[in-house]
């Protein structure tokens, strides 16, 4: 039995059915061990490769997060320490002032009853000028309440000017501020800072010396002052990182390094001027992100790193600090982050291969118990099979023993088969009956039947067939039936047309045919494949006249086709005129009901007037385009032709457009007018339909152009002037170029949606050229723009 399993399992040689259903379970079970093998392990493979990926950008993000908080811990560090700085500037002057106020107060309690008044200010006057206070930077002044120079240090102003007129080189009114701020309190603060980019440019601090009528101030400048701080957050910096390992770098926005690889930078290079190319390309990209994404951003970058010695890969961080013109910036080596992303790209491979292994065993096992019970089922299959072939093998009249066969599927065939033993004999007798009333039914029925074998020879034809093509049925058997009827050896259906299968449906076609007198006849011709007991391809041909038929169909469906499209036409005129007119009665309606609201104003009771006028005009437009479309239609449109001159009848409405493309094209589109004519010539023809044809192309230019420009030109050629306007809108393609000088017809039912309108201006335009003697096209191409051109006779 194994002896045999095997045999019928040989892959490609068994014909038994056995064979076949044990080759369709081993194949069946193949395909499947290998498609869920594949299918999972591809599964697991892309589960590695976005877990890889994942992880490579978590640590990337990581390395981004970490750079990003470090450097804004420094610039958070910077910002403290300059506030520091300006707070004890600003404790510096205030404690000059202060101390310089109280003395002059003490001289003056001292000595204004001792010594003339003016002797003892000129005293106070002289301690002021060599007064150097706690901490102190730079000399004090000295004016009266009421704005005169006292002590001006270094200004050149002469003593007792009048100083509100005064500007700084920023423009500030310096004493106009400081005296409203001593009308306010006894002393304070002012700060200046530069317009153009927001800097404190200096600080200033002013008290009221009442019993002299002066005010004493102090004013610093502190970027004058800010080398020391700057040198001290350098060195806190470099320090800082060298120990962590991290790289930071601070460079002035004018190319001189600050901090550069982690090193306070004492060299000459200049980052913008002198440095090496590679150089000059990084700083500009860390100067080009300050100033566009708002002082801070990210980039990548090949660096040189003096410490490390060696070039690599970097990302960079970098941070401004706008006040003192810093880029102060963060660098970490995408070759760390690549190192640590291998690490866990191993560990990953490994678990993946450790899951393949699993489950290639898992699915071995599986095989084993599946080629178990394959086996067992296949012999008693094998077994039920063989009494099929016995029965089979024997004469009629041997029944199958049903009661031993296994499988109750192969149970029901055997009971299906000594069923069919037994009515065998009765199908017999009935078939030969069948084909009796079958060869009659072909005779008597009333299309032309022909029964052909070997391609073409004519066994048998029925009585219309004889009617039909006025051969007998007596001379047309054995002859060729091609020869016959058909004169186009490649109008011939053949059997290889429909096939060689007697069991084939038929083939429908409909041919020209040709009687015995040579009438020609359009018949619907069905060709099907019949068996015969010799083994004889024979092919049954259907004739049915179908001449007179189809000449009618043709008449019906032109007729259709007009009436269709008629219809449509009115339909789509009719659905686009109620939108076109409910557009503008809407508008007047509802503005109309708002103007009876008694709570609007004047200015907004004018708005809704406009409103209701502009949509009055549109309708009125729409309803003029509506009745001169219905007399050039109906033949009735009445010209009154009288010489006018060419310029002046067209420039209003030139400089109308030219005004309406400024108003709502916002700039975008420009309007240029070249005439071609002289004053003085003129033209005979109707003057208000040349303006009308002008006035609907300038219209649709100025509705489908979005920018560019519009340009109208006319001139003469020969007996005609030539009107040409030009856009540079969406275009006409060349399909659809006859098409929209159709009546209700645009280029594309899109545009009415989009830019509204009927579909009657340039049927209208047309219709009046050709009254008035002239020619109407376009030259274009979709998107574009487009040239409308007219012509029209001189006289």
């Amino acid at each position: 039995m194994k002896e045999k399993m095997r045999e019928h399992l040989k892959l490609f040689k068994s014909v038994s059915m056995p064979g076949f259903f044990g080759r369709a379970f081993f194949i069946t079970f193949l395909v499947t061990f290998l498609l869920v093998f594949i299918v999972y392990n591809f599964s697991e493979w892309h589960r590695f490769r976005v877990n890889r990926e994942l992880r490579i950008n978590q640590i990337f993000n990581q390395e981004k997060s970490n750079l990003e908080t470090k450097v804004d811990g420094e610039i958070d560090y910077i910002t403290y320490r300059r506030g520091e700085y300006i707070d004890n500037l600003k404790s510096s002057l205030s404690r000059s002032v202060e101390s310089a106020a109280n003395m002059a107060t003490a001289m003056w309690a001292k000595y204004h009853n001792v010594y003339p008044e003016q002797k003892v200010r000129e005293m106070i006057l002289t301690s002021l000028s060599a007064y150097i206070g706690p901490g102190m930077r730079g000399q004090l002044f000295v004016n009266t309440l009421d704005g005169k120079s006292v002590i001006l240090p270094g200004q050149g102003i002469d003593k007792g000017k009048n100083l509100t007129s005064f500007q700084d080189s920023l423009g500030n009114y310096v004493v106009r501020k400081e005296l409203k701020l001593l009308r306010e309190k006894d002393s304070g603060f002012l700060e200046y800072y530069n317009t153009n980019n927001q800097h404190l440019d200096k600080i200033a601090f002013v008290k009221r010396v009442d019993a002299l009528g002066w005010y004493i101030g102090h004013r610093v400048y502190p970027e004058d002052f800010v080398d020391e701080i700057q040198k001290s957050i350098v060195h806190k910096l470099t320090e800082q990182w060298k120990n962590s390992g991290d790289v930071i770098f601070i460079n002035r926005f004018d190319g001189t390094p600050v901090i550069m690889d982690g090193l306070p930078y004492k060299g000459k290079e200049n980052l913008l001027t002198n440095a090496p190319e590679n150089k000059i390309s990084v700083f500009q990209q860390e100067l080009n992100l300050v100033k566009q994404n708002k002082n801070s951003g990210f980039f990548q970058c090949s660096w040189y790193n003096r410490v490390r010695k060696t070039s690599d890969s970097i990302l960079v961080f970098v941070h401004s600090v706008p006040e003192w013109h810093w880029i102060v910036g963060g660098v970490a080596y995408m070759s760390d982050a690549r190192k640590l992303a291998e690490v866990e790209d191993q560990q990953l491979k490994s678990k993946y291969f450790k899951t393949v292994v699993t489950t290639l065993v898992v699915l071995s096992v599986f095989s084993l118990i599946f080629f178990f019970f394959l086996n067992f089922y296949y012999k008693r299959f094998y077994d039920d099979i063989n009494w099929f072939i016995s029965y089979f093998r024997h004469p009629k009249g041997r029944y199958i023993q049903t009661d031993k066969i296994h499988f109750k599927e192969i149970r029901a065939l055997g009971d299906s088969a000594n069923t069919m033993m037994t009515a065998r004999l009765r199908i017999e007798d009935e078939l030969i009956f069948n084909q009796r009333a079958l060869k009659h039914l072909f005779n008597v029925a009333p299309v032309a039947m022909v029964v052909v074998v070997d391609e073409d020879q004519i066994e048998m034809a029925n009585h219309a067939f004889e009617k039909l093509f006025e051969f007998s049925q007596q001379e047309v058997i054995g002859k060729s039936l091609s020869s016959l009827v058909c004169e186009d050896a490649s109008d011939w259906i053949s059997l290889k047309d429909i096939g060689k299968d007697g069991n084939r449906a038929g083939l429908e076609r409909e041919l020209i045919r040709y009687t015995r007198t040579g009438k020609k006849l359009l018949v619907s011709a069905i060709f099907t494949l019949l068996s015969s007991d010799e083994g004889k391809n024979q092919m049954l041909h259907i004739y049915r006249n179908i001449t007179d038929e189809r000449k009618r169909e043709k008449q019906l469906k032109s007729a259709l086709h007009k009436a269709e499209e008629a219809d449509k036409l009115k339909s789509a005129f009719l659905a686009n005129m109620s939108h076109e007119i409910r557009t503008p009665m809407n508008a007047i309606f509802g503005f109309t009901e708002l103007l009876g609201d008694s709570d609007i104003t004047s200015d907004e009771q004018q708005l809704y007037i406009t409103y209701i006028q502009k949509s009055g005009d549109t309708l009125l437009h729409l309803i003029d385009d509506i009745i001169d479309f219905s007399k050039i239609e109906a033949g009735q449109l009445s010209l009154t032709k009288a010489p006018f001159e060419v310029n002046e009848a067209l420039i209003d409405l030139i400089r109308l457009y030219q005004k309406m493309i400024a108003d709502e094209k916002g700039g975008k589109v420009e309007m240029r007018f070249h005439p071609g004519l002289p004053d003085s010539l003129k033209l005979n023809s109707d003057v208000v339909r040349v303006r009308q044809i002008l006035s609907n192309l300038l219209s649709n230019a100025f509705k489908f152009t979005s920018e560019g420009h519009i340009v109208v030109t006319y001139e003469v050629k020969g007996n005609y002037v030539v009107f040409k306007v030009e856009d540079t809108g969406i275009g006409i393609a060349k399909k659809n170029q006859q098409l929209i000088f159709e009546r209700f017809r645009q280029a594309e039912p899109a545009y009415n949606r989009s830019f509204g309108g009927a579909g009657l201006g340039l049927s209208i335009c047309k219709g009046l050229v050709e009254l008035l003697g002239g020619e109407i096209g376009v030259e274009s191409e979709f998107g574009k723009g487009a040239v409308f051109y007219f012509t029209i006779p001189l006289d």
